[in-house]
């Protein structure tokens, strides 16, 4: 990964004020591993979305804020491999990895549909305003 995507994760060390260990694959102590990292509980599938996971579901890693900036990137291979044509985007971060993601499908020329209800962030205002960004494009 370049360092400008690692140094992108790396709150702690940008921000003096912070004492928490962050960035990808830093130790979050206390026996809970690396954050982001893959197999750790905090890359694994949200809990009550679990449930429906069914062992014919295709999982997709990622290894940039966008599942598809890259033509080798599994999710696009896998999309173009089904034909699909229209994908619906959700997630957390929506100002952050939802965006890009969404951004990089629409460059690429797949049809996206962003589920505003199915989306969140941490960010103060930042659903809402990718939300209307969205919303506004897509009616001009």
């Amino acid at each position: 990964m370049p360092a400008s995507v690692h140094l992108g994760f790396m709150k702690s060390t940008l921000l003096a004020s912070s004492t928490t260990p962050s960035g990808l694959g830093a130790d979050l102590g206390d026996g809970k591993g690396r954050t982001l990292t893959a197999g750790s509980w905090n890359a694994a599938i949200y809990d009550p979305l679990a449930a429906y996971v069914r062992p014919s579901d295709i999982h997709c890693a990622k290894n940039r804020q966008s599942g598809l900036w890259s033509p080798s990137q599994p999710l696009w291979t896998t999309l173009e491999e089904h034909k699909i044509g229209t994908i619906l985007v959700t997630g957390v971060n929506t100002d952050q990895c939802v965006l890009g993601t969404l951004a990089d499908a629409y460059n690429a020329g797949w049809n996206c549909v962003l589920v505003d209800d199915c989306c969140g962030t941490g960010t103060v205002g930042g659903r809402e305003t990718v939300v209307h960004n969205v919303s506004v494009s897509a009616a001009m």
